[in-house]
C-alpha cells in the first residue's frame, strides 16, 4: 500500500501535485497537523505533514475508506 506525499494540504486550491510515494512500513516524522480536508464532507480526510528518512517533506492522508496509512 502506498500513499502520495503531496506539496500542499489544500487539494481545493492546488493541483494536488504528488512529490513521491510513502510505502507501507516507512518510518516518518510528523511535523505538522492534523488538518482536516473536508471540501467534500462525505470524503473528509485527515492530513499530516511528514518528513521521510531521506529528508523529503510533504502532506499525506491518514486513511482512505478504512485503510490506514499512518499509525504510531
Amino acid at each position: 500500500t502506498q500513499n502520495g506525499i503531496r506539496v500542499s494540504d489544500d487539494l481545493v486550491h492546488d493541483s494536488g501535485e504528488i512529490l513521491d510515494e510513502l510505502y507501507a512500513g516507512t518510518q516518518v516524522e510528523i511535523i505538522d497537523g492534523p488538518f482536516c480536508d473536508n471540501w467534500l464532507p462525505e470524503q473528509a480526510e485527515w492530513r499530516w505533514k511528514i518528513v521521510t528518512p531521506d529528508g523529503l517533506s510533504g502532506w499525506v492522508t491518514e486513511s482512505d475508506s478504512g485503510t490506514y496509512y499512518l499509525e504510531p
